[in-house]
């Protein structure tokens, strides 16, 4: 065998901290975002609270980088993973123009989880779960599990696409046609249905179990498989979840039990098991919608437009300490200047990724309005559909980047206070071939069943064929899931509630 050494040129790109710092800041909801300025008050002495200025001013001089020569100025920062290379323009250190490399944008998202592989699988330690619970969203969570999983380039954002559709109790909330409509505009390509499902399966080995089910008996049947297999009564428990949740809801034990022993099984074991189980995996998590929320953005209409602002009383402004810093410059003391420069580097850094933090929120909010003027007008049947690609060339970001700027960022309108990414409903087809936003038709539904006869309930299968009527193209399926996104109870239970009353 000849051996021989030979060069070879590799394109890579490694996110810097202070990179990995400006994506982190963006995706951080407001009130976890003064935790951190809160946390770099008190470790960098550079900086300090700035009570005369705004954060629309907390912008950084030439002057202030005097002894950062290596730092890029204030044109150049973009918090934009896909096109993060802008954060350092140059050359990496292996020698290649930065205008060489070519990396996807999921080489550049920040992952803090604490998380083992296993064969490829993503596994988190179950006694953390509690603790990551009370301080990430599911959506974070899931999306810190999908960076860590052996899941290609190609198929991640297809993952992230899943994730954008899981509600808040961890179910996936829309049908996979709709997560595939979703992704043909948000990607450009068609999507095969295999695929879709071989990579839902690999997000649904993530935690908490049972997240991504499709229905209740999916999510108690995941749980269950990720038991031991000598775990008492699991083999009950799987064949109720996968045949008998119906007769459990009617209260049919007595049939149920006897199917059970013909198999040598004991419906006792069975249910002790699935009462242990958790039908809301995702609820366990820190949900921003549920808790008191301060806006992000206010959104008024002046003398016949819209204006939107940003809520510049959230977020403490920042300014560089004058004494530390002219300090810096005068010390003759070598150490003393090295860490004053690094200090003052680092906390130009932080100022300029909270100003970009604040743009790019502002920018998205903007975009939003203009799209969604009419609901703003005239309330919720006018939503129009709306996905992350379309704000996404309307404001010169990289998807990922207004997924990040529009999870756990409220905005104050005459309508009520919504996070961002309420305006991203999934949406359904129109007879017309268009399409219309899901909170459209939510609103449709609503407004039937408001209407109908109490005595005659009009079934899933009849406000479907209205909803065709009015031109929308909805499946009975996707109309029981809508009306029990609203808490209406189906026909039959209104019926029954009305016979009740009556008598």
């Amino acid at each position: 065998m000849k051996q021989s050494l030979s060069q070879k040129q590799s394109q890579s790109l490694t996110m810097t901290p202070n990179m990995q710092q400006a994506i982190k800041l963006l995706q951080l909801p407001s009130q976890e975002l003064v935790v951190e300025i809160q946390d770099q008050l008190d470790s960098n002495i550079m900086l300090e609270i700035d009570d005369e200025s705004t954060l629309e001013d907390s912008t950084i001089t030439g002057n202030e980088l005097e002894y950062c020569e290596s730092e890029p100025t204030g044109d150049e920062i973009k918090i934009d993973e896909g096109n993060a290379l802008s954060l350092t323009e140059g050359y990496t250190d292996d020698g290649i123009s930065t205008s060489e490399h070519n990396v996807t944008d999921w080489d550049k998202v920040d992952v803090s989880s604490k998380a083992n592989k296993i064969n490829g699988d993503v596994r988190i330690d179950i006694n953390e779960q509690d603790h990551i619970a009370q301080n990430l969203s599911l959506h974070d969570f899931l999306i810190e599990q999908l960076e860590l999983s052996n899941l290609s380039d190609k198929d991640k954002p297809i993952g992230l696409a899943l994730i954008d559709y899981v509600n808040a109790d961890g179910f996936l909330a829309s049908s996979l046609e709709e997560v595939k409509s979703a992704v043909r505009h948000g990607l450009g390509r068609d999507v095969d249905t295999a695929v879709l499902e071989s990579v839902l399966s690999v997000l649904q080995e993530f935690d908490p179990p049972g997240v991504f089910a499709r229905d209740i008996g999916e999510c108690l049947l995941k749980q269950l498989q990720s038991l031991d297999n000598e775990a008492c009564g699991k083999a009950a428990a799987e064949l109720c979840c996968r045949h008998y949740l119906e007769d459990i809801r009617k209260g049919d034990f007595k049939s149920i039990s006897i199917k059970l022993r013909e198999e040598n099984l004991l419906l006792e074991e069975g249910l002790k098991l699935l009462k242990s189980l958790n039908p809301r995996p995702g609820a366990q998590f820190f949900d921003h919608t549920k808790t008191y929320v301060k806006p992000d953005i206010f959104v008024k209409k002046i003398n016949g437009s819209w204006i939107v602002e940003p809520n510049y009383e959230l977020i403490p402004r920042l300014k560089i300490n004058a004494e530390y810093k002219k300090l810096a410059a005068s010390t003759s003391n070598d150490s003393q200047k090295e860490v004053l420069r690094e200090h003052l580097k680092e906390a130009n850094w932080f100022m300029k990724s909270l100003k970009e933090r604040s743009d790019t929120v502002l920018d998205v909010a903007r975009a939003i309005v203009n799209m969604q003027s009419e609901f703003l007008e005239e309330g919720e049947e006018k939503m129009k559909p709306m996905i992350l690609h379309d704000v996404a060339q309307m404001v010169g970001r990289h998807e990922s980047t207004i997924s990040r700027a529009t999870h756990g960022k409220f905005m104050e309108t005459p309508r009520g206070v919504f996070e961002l990414k309420f305006f991203f409903d999934s949406h359904v087809q129109t007879q017309d071939g268009g399409e219309a936003s899901s909170v459209v038709i939510r609103a449709h539904i609503k407004k039937l069943i408001a209407a109908e006869n109490t005595r005659n309930p009009l079934s899933d299968k009849k406000l479907s064929e209205l909803l065709s009527d009015r031109g929308f193209k909805v499946a009975r399926r996707t109309v029981a899931k809508y009306r029990i996104s609203l808490a209406i109870p189906s026909s039959n239970d209104r019926k029954h509630k009305t016979l009740s009353h009556t008598w």
